[in-house]
């Protein structure tokens, strides 16, 4: 179980069990925040008003429904309940602090009313929400639900449709598939498993208004510094933003290993250099590289989709810096296949661009996979018409 309301932490914090008055008595002894050395809580992002904002001038709500505002609702709500902690004097000194997990916490993968919904903002939200709980040591965060409660196209509300595998029919659960989000949740239970959030280095980062993310240290003497890092979201209902960001030349590293959000089942990576580092609103995680003969082919700058947003036409260009066997798909969120391209013979040394007709491309967020050789590169593109 868990607590929703900061108002019934504090009943707890005042009470005791005692059925006239909840006072204490010789009888009962202590209230009720006596009796818990963890605090469960639960957060919904979209229904508990995280994400909206009453304007006088208009006289109704300005909305922010994006994945950065979700994450921060976790934040807020734990900003909620700790206030209520600390008026009782759980801070350490006078009474010991208490544990913190988060037992329910999620934002569906499809609209419903005024809410925030799209597989993409689901699937950013579970890993901006873990950073955000290892920033606030939040012990553990567990998403609701593992499965979706039903079929996507039926679904009544949005709890249906917040499980990190589709809806499970049959008995044969082996064989379903994670949704983006259950694959973003298995690559940070993979990767994170060594790593403590490190906040000195984290505070070195120096992120601005259009990047966050964390430092982490690893539980290894040596070994490498891990960061997650994105282009904050900031528009309504939009998951779209882009971002360079580099890596600052104090922490002492040239290059680093990148790692989307669905490692965990591809488990591919790529080198790149630790300088103008292209991010957009899905975090990457990034592994300090010092290798001097790391073969540095993967992400780049000069990669480019454009126009972005798109319509008609959208090109492709890209830097080779080797002879290289290139291979090009474009899938939706679902991770649906609209476009795939595939050269089996080395292309030369230089620029290179290809062509896309995205008359064909229904209005969405589209993933762009380019594959250069065993490196995987990856931009989001917009199509708008």
């Amino acid at each position: 179980g868990g607590l929703g309301y900061p108002s019934f932490l504090d009943a707890l914090c005042r009470s005791t069990d005692n059925p006239l008055d909840g006072s204490i008595t010789p009888e009962y002894p202590h209230f009720g925040s006596a009796w818990f050395d963890c605090l469960s809580f639960h957060v919904y992002p979209h229904i508990d008003g995280s994400m909206r904002a009453w304007n006088n001038a208009k006289g109704g709500f300005d909305y922010f429904r994006h994945s950065d505002a979700a994450a921060q609702g976790v934040v807020k709500k734990y900003d909620e309940f700790h206030a209520v902690l600390k008026k009782y004097g759980f801070n350490g000194t006078t009474h010991p602090k208490k544990e913190w997990i988060i037992t329910e916490a999620n934002i569906p993968r499809k609209q419903f009313h005024e809410y925030i919904g799209s597989d993409e903002a689901q699937l950013n939200f579970s890993i901006k929400a873990a950073v955000a709980c290892l920033k606030n040591e939040i012990r553990q965060l567990h998403p609701y639900a593992l499965a979706e409660l039903g079929p996507y196209n039926t679904a009544p509300n949005e709890f249906y449709t917040m499980g990190l595998y589709t809806h499970f029919q049959g008995g044969n659960h082996a064989a379903e598939q994670p949704l983006p989000a259950g694959l973003a949740w298995q690559t940070s239970s993979k990767l994170l498993t060594n790593y403590v959030y490190d906040p000195t280095t984290s505070n070195q980062l120096g992120l601005n208004n259009q990047v966050d993310g964390i430092a982490l240290k690893s539980k290894t003497a040596g070994e490498p510094h891990m960061f997650i890092l994105w282009a904050k979201t900031y528009i309504d209902r939009i998951e779209f933003a882009e971002a360079l960001y580099s890596l600052p030349t104090q922490l002492g590293y040239t290059a680093v290993d990148i790692h989307l959000y669905d490692h965990a089942r591809t488990g591919l990576k790529s080198t790149i250099a630790a300088k103008d580092i292209p991010l957009t609103s899905t975090p990457i995680f990034l592994i300090g590289n010092n290798d001097e003969n790391a073969d540095i082919t993967g992400l780049d700058k000069d990669f480019v989709v454009f126009p972005n947003p798109g319509r008609s036409d959208v090109y492709i260009r890209f830097p080779l810096r080797k002879p290289s066997r290139i291979s090009l798909q474009i899938a939706d969120a679902n991770g649906r296949l609209w476009y795939e391209r595939q050269e089996p013979d080395l292309l030369p040394i230089g620029y290179h661009q290809w062509h896309v007709d995205a008359t064909k491309l229904p209005n969405g967020v589209y993933f762009v996979k380019l594959a250069i050789g065993d490196n995987i590169n990856n931009r989001k593109i917009i199509v708008i018409k």
